[in-house]
């Protein structure tokens, strides 16, 4: 990926995560507040996993909203987003074979 593609995907995925994010996970997913870490989540580490969460609400009964209303790309560029250490994550979280 060509790295003003990624600085396009990680603004992108900023801009998503500190309008519908932040108020629960904190800046940069680092929380102090009552919503996971997202740094350390293991849900972060599947795409499918963390769209279904976004979107779908699979985690609605522990108290994780529901974002029906984000396109088909916006939870690939949130994950993005949160595992990229400029975004706050960490690369000795993400899985072998993606560092």
């Amino acid at each position: 990926m060509t790295s003003m593609l990624m600085i396009g995907f990680l603004t992108t995925g900023a801009q998503l995560f500190g309008g519908k994010c932040s108020a629960c996970h904190d800046v940069a997913a680092i929380s102090g507040c009552a919503a996971p870490d997202m740094r350390f989540s293991g849900v972060v580490l599947s795409g499918v996993t963390f769209a279904q969460v976004v979107r779908a609400g699979i985690l609605r009964s522990s108290g994780m909203p529901r974002f029906s209303g984000f396109s088909d790309a916006d939870p690939s560029l949130l994950r993005e987003y949160i595992r990229n250490p400029v975004g706050g994550g960490s690369e000795q979280f993400k899985p072998e074979g993606t560092r």
